[in-house]
C-alpha cells in the first residue's frame, strides 16, 4: 500500500483505529501476512497546511487448504476358509480432516498414485475389502487456490494362514536328514514355523514364502516322534494353525552277518518313535511266512543272500500315509569265498581274482611257500563279483600258495 509523497509530508498508517508502530513511510510493507491481518487500512498525512485521512483499503488474507488429520493405514483381518480365501466381511474406510479459507474443499482419493473413481468424499469406503484391494492410499484436498497431499497409509487385509501341504511322517535309518515340507496360503508375509516333537517346541524358523521346509540332519534315535507344526502370521490367533501329526520313525537297520553254513544267524532291526510298528522280514526280494517281528533268526542257514525287512508305520484318520522302509542286510556264508582266474604276468608277477565275497568288505590276500608260514601281500575291497588281486613279489618264485581272509 502506497500514496504519493511530496515534501515536507509525514505518515502514519493505521490498521482499524490503531497506528502501526513503523507505518511512518508513503509506502506499507506487510510481511509473512497471517489471518489476524486481515482488515481496514489506512493513512493519515500531515504537513504544515494540516493533517488529511485518505480511504480505507481492505487486505483479505487467503488461507490455503491444511490437512488437519491424516488418514491412517488399515489393517482389515479376513477369512481362513479355503472357499473364500481372500475375502473379509468388514469395510474399510480411511478419513482425512483439512480446513481452508477458501471453500468448498475438493477431495480425489488415489490407491497405488492412480485416481479411483468417484471418491471425492473426506472419506473413502471400501466395502468387503480383499486382497485385491490392498495397496497405498493418499488423498489430494484443494480449494480455489491451493491443493495439499495426504500422507501415504497402506491397506493390508489379513488373511489367517491355513495349510495346503501337510507335513509327511518318515521312516529313516539313523544318521540321516529328515525334511519335514508343508504348504500353505495366508497374507500377509512372512510366515512363521514354530516345529514341535512330541508337543514340544523346539525350534522357531520364519520365512517368506508360502512353501516351507524344515530340515533335521543327521537324526538319531531320540529325536524320534510325533512331529508338527504351528504356523503364524501376522493375521494369526494365538497361538497359531496347527498341521496335522507327522509320525517320524527312526530305524536301526540290520547289519551283514558273516557265518559257516548250518549255522544259526539273527538279523534285527530297532525302530524308534510313536505310531504302530509293523515288520515283514524277506530273503531276495521274497517274504518270508510268518516272520513279522524285529527280529529273524535264520536256523540251519544253508545259501548267502540278501536278508530285508520292510519296515510300515500304521496310519491313522489324520496322519497322512507313511511311505514304508526297506532295509537290507547281506549274509554270506564261510567257505564260499573263492580265489579265480590265476595268471603269471610277463614281469614275473602273480594276478587272481576273489570271488563270492561280501561286497564293500576288505580282505587280506596272504601268500606262503610252504602252506605253513603266512603272509600279507595285499588288502583289498571286494566290489565286483570278480575282484582282482596282484603279488609283484612273486617274480622267480618256484611255487606260491595264496588265501583270502577277513582282517
Amino acid at each position: 500500500m502506497s500514496v504519493a509523497n511530496p515534501t515536507g509530508v509525514r505518515y502514519q498508517w493505521r490498521f482499524g483505529d490503531l497506528n502501526i508502530l513503523g507505518g511512518t513511510n508513503a509506502t506499507l510493507v506487510l510481511s509473512n501476512v497471517q489471518p489476524s491481518q486481515a482488515g481496514q487500512y489506512h493513512v493519515v498525512a500531515y504537513s504544515v497546511a494540516g493533517a488529511a485521512i485518505s480511504t480505507s483499503a481492505t487486505l483479505t488474507v487467503l488461507m490455503p487448504v491444511s490437512i488437519t488429520s491424516q488418514p491412517a493405514s488399515l489393517f482389515m483381518r479376513g477369512s481362513n476358509d479355503v472357499a473364500n480365501y481372500g475375502q473379509t466381511f468388514s469395510n474399510a474406510a480411511f478419513t482425512v480432516q483439512a480446513s481452508s479459507g477458501n471453500p468448498p474443499m475438493v477431495y480425489q482419493w488415489y490407491r497405488n498414485g492412480a485416481i479411483i473413481p468417484g471418491a471425492t468424499a473426506s472419506t473413502l469406503t471400501i466395502p468387503n475389502a480383499t486382497l485385491a484391494d490392498e495397496g497405498i492410499y493418499r488423498v489430494s484436498v484443494s480449494d480455489a487456490i491451493s491443493t495439499a497431499q495426504s500422507e501415504d497409509v497402506r491397506l493390508t487385509v489379513g488373511i489367517v494362514p491355513f495349510i495346503t501341504q501337510q507335513i509327511q511322517g518318515q521312516i529313516v535309518t539313523e544318521g540321516s536328514p529328515v525334511t519335514l515340507q508343508l504348504s500353505m496360503r495366508g497374507n500377509p508375509t512372512p510366515f512363521g514355523y514354530r516345529l514341535r516333537r512330541n508337543g514340544v517346541n523346539f525350534t522357531n524358523i520364519v520365512g517368506s514364502q508360502t512353501t516351507g521346509a524344515i530340515t533335521l540332519p543327521n537324526v538319531r534315535t531320540n529325536e524320534a516322534g510325533t512331529y508338527t507344526v504351528i504356523v503364524t502370521n501376522a493375521a494369526s490367533f494365538q497361538p497359531g494353525v496347527l498341521s496335522s501329526n507327522a509320525y517320524v520313525t527312526v530305524v536301526v537297520p540290520p547289519t551283514n552277518q558273516v557265518a559257516d553254513a548250518g549255522a544259526n544267524v539273527t538279523f534285527s532291526v530297532a525302530a524308534f518313535g510313536t505310531g504302530t510298528r509293523t515288520y515283514q522280514w524277506r530273503f531276495n526280494g521274497s517274504d518270508l511266512p510268518g516272520a513279522t517281528s524285529s527280529v529273524l533268526v535264520v536256523s540251519n542257514a544253508q545259501g548267502s543272500g540278501i536278508y530285508s525287512v520292510v519296515v510300515n508305520v500304521a496310519a491313522n484318520p489324520v496322519t497322512p500315509l507313511i511311505a514304508p522302509a526297506t532295509l537290507s542286510a547281506q549274509f554270506t556264508v564261510n567257505g564260499q569265498v573263492t580265489l579265480a582266474s590265476p595268471q603269471r604276468l610277463t614281469d614275473g608277477g602273480f594276478r587272481g581274482a576273489l570271488r563270492g565275497a561280501v561286497s564293500n568288505e576288505l580282505y587280506v590276500i596272504e601268500v606262503s611257500t610252504n602252506l605253513i608260514n603266512w603272509a600279507t601281500s595285499s588288502t583289498i575291497r571286494y566290489t565286483n563279483s570278480s575282484t582282482p588281486f596282484t603279488d609283484p613279489a612273486a617274480t622267480n618264485s618256484l611255487w606260491r600258495f595264496y588265501r583270502a581272509r577277513l582282517p
